[in-house]
């Protein structure tokens, strides 16, 4: 399974298990209100590669985030409450979005000052993400780029969380 798959899934795993729990649902009816969300994410999970080839990160990353927001729009005012969606919307979809936002711009900002002195194609790959910056990473100065990432990373979180990063 793809690490896209696997980070894809896990927001709808949480969703089911909240599903089940707040609107006291059996597993399986739980299960299968979800499927469209699960159906859909598994689609664009294996398409969103391809297109970041040809489009770029960031406009992949934009696009997707700005097609959830109208599809979350089109569910909040097309749906009844009595089918559920309205309710689960603001705490999950919504939240993971603007998480993902806040991680993304924490990222960027500490990453940036800490990559003086690597090559400059290293440095722009660091810039859209880790796993572009392991990918990135050759040479003697391998080890120190993926661990410059991989604390960008964490004061990206400590940021996202309203936290001061170290």
């Amino acid at each position: 399974m793809s690490d896209s798959s696997v980070s894809a899934a896990w927001p709808v795993a949480r969703l089911h298990f909240w599903w089940s729990s707040r609107f006291r649902r059996e597993g399986l009816l739980s299960t299968v209100a979800l499927l469209p969300m699960a159906g859909l994410t598994m689609i664009t999970s294996g398409l969103a590669p391809r297109l970041a080839e040809r489009a770029g990160t960031r406009a992949t990353m934009t696009t997707g985030i700005f097609l959830t927001g109208v599809g979350l729009a089109l569910l909040a005012t097309l749906v009844s409450v009595d089918g559920g969606y309205l309710a689960v919307l603001p705490g999950t979809a919504l939240g993971v979005a603007l998480l993902g936002a806040l991680l993304s711009a924490g990222y960027r900002s500490a990453i940036t000052p800490r990559l003086h002195g690597f090559p400059p194609d290293d440095a722009a790959a660091a810039r859209e993400g880790v796993a572009n910056a392991v990918e990135a990473a050759h040479g003697p100065s391998a080890r120190a780029l993926i661990r410059t990432a991989q604390e960008s990373f964490v004061d990206g979180w400590q940021t996202a969380c309203g936290r001061e990063s170290s």
